[in-house]
């Protein structure tokens, strides 16, 4: 190989992998469409000056687009940062040599070793392919490439590791927080064990019993009526839950209760309830609980004065009561002392008409519809109670009377006067005949008589009638009647404690209803003559 073979070569040793790219293939191809012996290989080709000719404008051709492009990349240097805020990758502008099989321009010297590429090969296959071919590899687009993908892959790589880290950690508090439950139920479990075996053992009550309260396995499904007062508590509910066989333990059941939250005082649905024992405690109370929700309910106004008859027709009428018997039937049946001290006053009550005759206090009331007449009858017993002042007491213990005794004489004084002013004086009259029996052994009160015999003649016979009268009658009974014979009002239970002083024992009205009194007989058969019989 002569001198001017070594120095192509090293010059195109430097100048291949340089990256020249397009305007490198351009010369190519303005060198390929010019007459030669390596684009016509039939042709007859001029030897030695005329090849090394071409191949220097070749290598000088190389060597301008080399210069061009590198100056149009240090030109368009300016880094911009990615969207991820990672360092921006440099752009290497510097010129990487590839190590590349060197390229051999025809010689007239065949005894040279054939390369990768040679312009004039004896085979006679054109110079321009095989330089095409390795200039369309340009060292610089593999270093650009790599460069600018290990940015974007370690922005996903980043973003792939958050999210793994957001789950994993999600993960961890939920086993945390299932730990906690777990351990929670646990700790709930065990206390509730021992809140049951302490109360059986303080109450000396079997344990499986009282589990049974709450678990209901293998408990009777035959329906029982449970009847709700209004008022009662919680204990009160449950000891009802335990009368009616439903529980077996009332206090276990009320401490238990107590224990998962049930207000003492919480508002139960008074009237009957269909219950079975295989519901369980908690199912029984909360059935009682919820059904007021979307109950009807009616308001009634009861007048003063009204009999238990009266108000028992008016229960019926507006639906409260379903049947007049069965609310008759529990007014002589049920025991209310127990809740109702002032009921204890009540004397001989076998005797009597309607139990609770007077106890019922007249006044406006909101009951439901179809409610259950245990419960309505505590409504006026409760109104009642909370009429019933001390004060009141106190000014009947002064006269020396019972509550029923004060209820009795307000209800004469509330079927006698027509008007409250008039209360205060027929008061005063009661009273003084009472305290001279000599003259008054019989008070001799039409309101008494009446109360008798304005009675539906239906509801029983003669023999009844008779004996009823000889109580209640205050011209057949000495002093008061057996008892109230209506419900009197504040104003009528008022006037019979705090009576006017007088000395008057007679008194008669006028069709008007004006009140005429007197302190003697003659002077009361005066009035009568005068304004009643004469009108």
């Amino acid at each position: 190989m002569n001198t001017n073979d070594r120095t192509n070569e090293n010059k195109d040793r430097e100048l291949s992998g340089a990256g020249v790219s397009s305007a490198y293939e351009e010369l190519l191809r303005n060198f390929s469409n010019q007459p030669s012996a390596a684009k016509h290989p039939g042709a007859a080709a001029p030897q030695g000056s005329t090849d090394e000719k071409k191949a220097e404008q070749v290598r000088q051709a190389r060597l301008s687009a080399l210069q061009r492009e590198t100056a149009q990349k240090q030109s368009q240097k300016n880094p911009v940062a990615g969207a991820n805020g990672n360092r921006p990758v440099q752009k290497n502008t510097s010129v990487q040599y590839k190590k590349e099989e060197p390229i051999v321009m025809a010689s007239s010297n065949t005894n040279e070793p054939k390369k990768a590429a040679r312009p004039a090969a004896a085979s006679g296959k054109p110079a321009a392919k095989p330089a095409a071919k390795s200039a369309a590899k340009p060292a610089a687009k593999p270093a650009a490439k790599p460069a600018a993908k290990p940015a974007k892959a370690g922005a996903k790589s980043k973003a792939v590791n958050s999210v793994i880290a957001e789950k994993e950690e999600k993960r961890r508090m939920y086993r945390k927080k299932r730990r906690i439950h777990n351990f929670l139920s646990l700790v709930i479990s065990i206390l509730l064990i021992v809140v049951i075996v302490l109360t059986s053992l303080a109450c000396r009550i079997p344990i499986m019993g009282c589990v049974n309260d709450i678990i209901a396995i293998d408990r009777s499904d035959t329906p029982v009526s449970v009847f709700i007062n209004e008022g009662m508590t919680t204990s009160q509910v449950v000891q009802m839950l335990e009368k009616n066989g439903l529980i077996y333990s009332a206090e276990f059941c009320g401490l238990l209760m107590g224990f998962l939250g049930y207000d003492e005082n919480a508002e139960y649905f008074p009237g009957e309830h269909v219950l079975t024992a295989d519901m369980g405690v908690e199912r029984m109370l909360d059935t009682m609980l919820n059904e007021s929700d979307a109950l009807e309910t009616v308001v009634i106004t009861f007048p003063e004065g009204y009999t238990l008859d009266q108000i028992t027709e008016k229960l019926y009428n507006d639906r409260v009561i379903e049947s007049k018997n069965a609310f008759y039937n529990a007014i002589a049946s049920y025991e209310f002392t127990d809740a109702f001290e002032f009921l204890n006053t009540i004397d001989k009550p076998t005797e009597r008409y309607r139990l609770l005759e007077g106890f019922l206090y007249p006044d406006t009331y909101e009951f439901y519809v179809g409610e259950n007449i245990y419960s309505v009858l505590e409504r006026f017993l409760n109104n009642f109670k909370n009429r019933w002042t001390e004060s009141y007491q106190a000014a009947a213990d002064a006269l020396g009377y019972s509550v029923d005794d004060i209820l009795t004489i307000a209800s004469i004084i509330q079927k006698e006067a027509n008007d409250e002013n008039q209360m205060f004086t027929i008061s005063s009259i009661l009273h003084n005949r009472l305290k001279n029996p000599a003259d008054f052994g019989n008070l001799t009160f039409d309101s008494t008589q009446d109360y008798i015999t304005n009675l539906d003649a239906t509801l029983m016979d003669q023999a009844q009638i008779t004996k009823l009268l000889a109580v209640y009658d205050t011209y057949q009974c000495v002093g008061l009647p057996i008892g109230p014979i209506c419900n009197p009002g504040d104003d009528a239970i008022y006037a019979a404690l705090h009576p006017d002083d007088t000395n008057l024992y007679y008194f008669c009205h006028d069709k008007a209803g004006n009140i005429y009194t007197a302190a003697t007989l003659d002077e009361h058969s005066v009035n009568v003559q005068t304004y009643v019989e004469n009108q």
